[in-house]
């Protein structure tokens, strides 16, 4: 079977522009769909170990650590096919999960998780989190399945840096509990859905 042939989206002389240009892009989708929804906003059920999973409000660093995880990692791929490969699947599982946020809006209920009522660095951080990222866009998570995807693609970069970004993505997966920010299953869900599209784009395209 033929691969799919993509187009080149990027360069080494754009390649900043573009990275700019998507997270304009995320920003603005995700803003607007955690604020508007077409389906009926639902709730998961929560299991007693999530239930039992603390709040730790300092584990926050890791949950913003996602963005010069994701940015640093772009910036620094100097193989221009495996970037838009990565920039394809990126748009993809964007996509994808936008429109699932859209059809069926799981929230999280942060209600059974108040914030504390002092002063300090990290809970000002968390404060500020929680006003800018609506409790929706749970199912699955954008912020587990961007990770994942950009560290399946390191592994053809280099070996070294597949292991650092898989240990980096695990705690970052992690802080989205710690943070009562996501369900398990959002992600279990986004694990899974970043596997699909990384061995879809890795196997059947090819970047000409």
């Amino acid at each position: 079977m033929e691969k799919i042939l993509l187009k080149p989206l990027a360069d080494n002389n754009n390649k900043r522009t573009v990275i700019t240009a998507f997270t304009a892009f995320l920003v603005v989708l995700y803003s607007i769909s955690g604020r508007y929804q077409f389906g009926q906003i639902r709730y998961l059920p929560l299991s007693n170990f999530e239930e039992n999973i603390p709040l730790l409000i300092e584990s926050i660093w890791l949950y913003v650590f996602i963005y010069p995880f994701l940015i640093l990692n772009a910036l620094i791929i100097d193989n221009m096919k495996i970037f838009n490969k990565i920039f394809y699947s990126f748009i993809i599982t964007t996509v994808i999960s936008i429109i699932i946020f859209q059809i069926i809006p799981v929230a999280y209920p942060r209600e059974f998780y108040p914030l504390p009522q002092y002063y300090d660095f990290s809970l000002n951080l968390f404060y500020k989190i929680r006003f800018l990222d609506s409790p929706l866009n749970c199912f699955p998570s954008l912020h587990v399945s961007l990770c994942f995807l950009i560290t399946f693609f390191t592994f053809h970069i280099s070996k070294k840096r597949f292991a650092i970004n898989i240990l980096l993505s695990i705690l970052i997966s992690i802080s989205t509990l710690t943070t009562k920010q996501h369900y398990i299953a959002d992600v279990v869900s986004a694990f899974i859905l970043s596997m699909s599209i990384y061995i879809i784009i890795h196997k059947k395209t090819d970047v000409i």
